[in-house]
């Protein structure tokens, strides 16, 4: 093919930035056009060095126009145009959040947690029944892959899901192991907002995610945190302060774990 369509290139771009595979890119970007090229070597911050000597590499054996340099341009702008639309409709999303959640608070106050509890596990379930989701949906995209070597990363996602899946039923269950995995979870979570701006700040230019769908993994975790910290929540799943305060503890080391693991470029 001549050209790669703008998908495709979108979708090949996300591939580089957050996977480690060994990739021959001379090879494979052989049949991107100028303007392609010209993207990758002007956003060497999203890009592996090796995918960017070949960029380079192949741009150095081709007459770049005047019209290809204009394009790329054009590319560039347009794209910071979009990322300036989705941060007001974030900013949007949050207060629309913001208005729906301040009248809950009295009512928070005032029904007791076994109700509370029935309204939560609605929305334990709704969230597990998605990460399940886009558990598989990986999974199936990593198997129908024929150039992709075996990752960490695809053992990691495995683990999570055997996290959620047994942390899922022991609250469900009314169990103390129940607010304790997904207190450390959550709070674990809360920690890492912290790199989810930064990856909004980083990437959101080059995959695109809802803005809404940042906003919720963002204040789920506070909603979570600050739910189960509740007394007479903490209280309904026998919880002691004791194990209440080694719990936020525990979260707040992992997280801080996490944390340092994604800012050194690991993950």
């Amino acid at each position: 093919m001549n050209e790669v369509g703008e998908k495709e290139y979108e979708m090949y771009k996300t591939l580089i930035i957050f996977t480690s595979m060994d990739f021959n890119f001379y090879d494979q970007f052989r049949n991107y056009s100028n303007v392609e090229l010209l993207r990758i070597t002007a956003d060497p911050g999203s890009y592996q060095p090796a995918a960017l000597a070949a960029a380079e590499k192949l741009l150095k054996e081709r007459n770049i126009s005047w019209e290809d340099n204009e394009a790329t341009a054009q590319y560039f702008e347009e794209r910071a145009a979009g990322k300036e639309t989705r941060e007001k409709e974030l900013q949007g999303y949050k207060r629309t959040i913001m208005n729906v959640m301040e009248p809950l608070a009295p009512m928070a106050t005032a029904m007791p947690p076994a109700r509370w509890f029935k309204y939560f596990i609605g929305v334990f379930g709704v969230l597990y029944v998605r990460n399940f989701y886009y558990f598989v949906q990986t999974q199936i995209h990593f198997l129908q892959c024929k150039d992709c070597q075996p990752d960490p990363i695809v053992l990691l996602n495995f683990i999570r899901m055997s996290y959620w899946t047994v942390e899922f039923f022991f609250f469900f269950s009314n169990k103390r192991w129940g607010w304790i995995l997904l207190m450390v979870e959550q709070v674990c979570a809360v920690c890492g907002i912290i790199y989810q701006f930064y990856w909004i700040y980083k990437y959101g230019h080059v995959v695109y995610i809802s803005p809404l769908m940042h906003v919720l993994d963002m204040v789920i975790p506070i909603v979570f945190v600050t739910f189960l910290s509740r007394p007479n929540v903490a209280a309904f799943f026998g919880i002691s302060p004791k194990v209440k305060r080694r719990t936020v503890w525990a979260g707040i080391a992992l997280g801080i774990i996490d944390l340092i693991y994604l800012f050194t470029g690991s993950f």
